[in-house]
């Protein structure tokens, strides 16, 4: 077992965390691509804008404002990009036990997108 100083995580989560300053959240209907960042057609739903903080051993991702939809169908994944819309990751998106949970996977334009939870954890 590894044990690794606290301070050595935080700082690690604090350069995290600076990575995601200006990053948006892409909610997308549809299959996630098997590659991961690769180009993808599939519908984008909204897009959220996030605020990166640090929580000890986790990244934080809230959204800033209040983002609502712009298109309909039903939301199965994310993919986060930074402030220049190069790739950082792609996650499944949920209701429940999902890596990014909103509070209704169905979308109709206008409607409210609310982010539950949404965090990186550090060893």
């Amino acid at each position: 077992m590894i044990v690794v100083a606290n301070a050595l995580v935080e700082s690690a989560m604090q350069a995290m965390a600076a990575h995601f300053a200006g990053s948006k959240l892409l909610v997308m209907a549809g299959e996630r691509p098997a590659e991961a960042g690769a180009e993808t057609t599939e519908t984008q739903l909204a897009t959220v804008e996030l605020q990166p903080s640090v929580n000890g051993r986790a990244v934080q991702l809230d959204p800033i404002g209040e983002p609502l939809a712009s298109s309909q169908g039903v939301a199965t994944w994310g993919r986060i990009v930074a402030a220049d819309d190069t790739w950082l990751l792609d996650a499944d998106v949920g209701a429940e036990r999902f890596n990014i949970r909103i509070d209704n996977t169905q979308f109709y334009p206008g409607s409210s997108v609310v982010l539950q939870q949404f965090s990186l954890v550090g060893a």
